[in-house]
């Protein structure tokens, strides 16, 4: 059962990354529309830190052991994609949809933010004051 478990770490953070960034941004297109300043530092912070905070913790609810390394390695592994993403956008031209570029590069350094944050917090008070839930 822990193999499953262990297979299951990274499915379960981009499933849940990709849920909960889809229901907040479908909350805020209903309520505050596709356009305009508030959309956009909105779906910067849902994009680059609430979906990435919750795929975090969903990670770990799903590891059976060692959830400290869970944070760390998973941390570094969207970082390091973020990482990737922007030197593709600033190197090669490219794009982020139809998105704003200004917005892209927002959303990506708060990604980056949010999982040095999150690492740097599990490090210093442990995981179960940053995730108060995090099981076993």
């Amino acid at each position: 059962m822990n193999i499953i478990r262990w297979i299951l770490v990274i499915p379960a953070f981009v499933i849940s990354y990709v849920v909960m960034r889809w229901i907040c941004l479908f909350l805020l297109l209903s309520f505050a529309g596709a356009s305009g300043i508030i959309y956009a530092i909105s779906s910067c912070i849902v994009e680059g830190g609430l979906a990435v905070g919750m795929g975090l913790f969903a990670s770990i609810k799903v590891a059976p052991s060692h959830k400290t390394a869970v944070i760390y390695m998973l941390s570094v592994l969207v970082s390091l994609m973020a990482i990737f993403n922007m030197s593709l956008s600033l190197l090669s031209g490219y794009g982020f949809g139809d998105v704003p570029k200004l917005q892209g590069y927002a959303t990506i350094v708060l990604t980056i933010i949010t999982c040095i944050y999150t690492s740097y917090k599990v490090k210093k008070d442990g995981i179960k004051s940053v995730f108060p839930d995090a099981g076993n």
